[in-house]
Parts: C-alpha cells; sequence; structure tokens
C-alpha cells in the first residue's frame, strides 16, 4: 500500500480499482494522510457513501465529506429531499473553506449534476431599471 502511495505525488490523477470492504477506507485515510492533501474518491451509487464514510472515520481523523446526488431524473418535476439539498450545499461550503486536507465521497450520479463555477459571486447580473418618465409632459 505504501509504494501505490508513494507514486502518487507525480499523478494528478490515478484510478485505482478492486479494492473491497474496509480496505478502500484505509487506503483512502492513508493516501489523505500520505499526501498532505484533500483525495476525492468517487463511487458508483449512494448507498456506499455513508458505510464508506463511517469506515473511513475509523482510520483517520480528517474530516471525511459526503457530496450525495439528488435521487431524482434531472427533468422530473419533483422536489428533491430538503435534507439532502443541505447535505451537498454544506459540503460545497465545506470544500471552499477547507484549509487542510480532506476526504471528499461522491458517488457518479452526483457528478453529472451541474453547479454553480467556484468564482461566481452572483447568481444573477446586476442591472438597474430605466428611469419611467412621467406621463403626459413633452
Amino acid at each position: 500500500m505504501q509504494s501505490i502511495i508513494g507514486l502518487l505525488p507525480d499523478r494528478k490523477r490515478t484510478d485505482i480499482c478492486g479494492l473491497h470492504g474496509g480496505s478502500a477506507a484505509l487506503f483512502l485515510a492513508r493516501t489523505a494522510a500520505g499526501l498532505c492533501r484533500s483525495v476525492c474518491c468517487i463511487v458508483p451509487s449512494d448507498e456506499q457513501l455513508e458505510p464508506l464514510a463511517q469506515d473511513i472515520g475509523l482510520f483517520t481523523g480528517l474530516p471525511v465529506l459526503v457530496y450525495p446526488s439528488f435521487e431524482i431524473p434531472p427533468y422530473t418535476p419533483l422536489a428533491p429531499d430538503p435534507a439532502t439539498v443541505a447535505l451537498r450545499l454544506a459540503t460545497l461550503y465545506q470544500l471552499q473553506e477547507q484549509t487542510g486536507p480532506a476526504i471528499v465521497l461522491v458517488s457518479i450520479e452526483a457528478l453529472q449534476r451541474r453547479i454553480l463555477p467556484h468564482r461566481s459571486s452572483t447568481v444573477m447580473p446586476s442591472w438597474s431599471w430605466p428611469a419611467k418618465r412621467p406621463t403626459g409632459t413633452s
């Protein structure tokens, strides 16, 4: 495991697969601690997020940020669960404010949804209404 972690600093992106059970949690914990930077783990489904987050908590004291999907198709006329929306917003906020390494867990479905860019300060551009002319004047 240490030999694989030793190879990671030279690469920006590395795909590692085939870890089962607690081995994935142990590897993520050691990788984040060994590299002293944040690590992102992409899992196939939302059902794997919470068990993996709990397992990682056994191996490290680093923050574990969970970014779930909305669990509804994109164009369905349903509102997402408020707890899920709150967790997604909290995770994005913590990522922005985080100063040390963290472990981010995200499902493939959650990655497919677009979000506002990091540098976006406002949702709508600022503009003002044109001044109205009084009626009946020339």
